[in-house]
């Protein structure tokens, strides 16, 4: 039995204007994605959230991704510094998991210095190093 199905759902809170997760599942190519995406409020000082996580069960493979997108090109930006610090803290202290991408990607123009990727065949990827970093 073959399908396909997206899920979509959308919130807010006091300090973000929406926060989207979509689910997406592909039976016939065994493939799944879930991506979330954190809109900050105007009057909030705070960079925009990207959390993807995709697998590919016919090539047992899986990648996950986050990044603290600015919401200004200037990287120098005083909202876009703490956040940086903080995947710089997380890369260190999971160095063997996690990689920067800034040299596979042409253009950072619409992502921080510190995107976040990491690649694995693991199948409990997300409790095994997502949630511990």
């Amino acid at each position: 039995n073959e399908y396909s199905r997206i899920v979509s759902l959308c919130f807010t809170s006091d300090e973000y204007r929406k926060i989207r997760f979509t689910y997406y599942e592909n039976s016939k190519r065994q493939q799944q994605s879930f991506g979330s995406v954190w809109y900050p409020n105007y009057t909030y000082n705070l960079p925009i959230l990207g959390l993807n996580l995709l697998s590919n069960q016919e090539r047992n493979t899986n990648l996950a991704m986050m990044d603290f997108q600015p919401l200004h090109f200037d990287q120098d930006a005083d909202h876009v510094v703490p956040y940086s610090d903080i995947q710089k803290d997380i890369l260190h202290n999971h160095q063997s998991e996690y990689t920067f991408v800034s040299d596979r990607i042409p253009t950072l123009q619409v992502f921080s210095d510190h995107i976040m990727c990491k690649k694995f065949e693991e199948q409990d990827v997300v409790s095994s190093h997502i949630f511990p970093a």
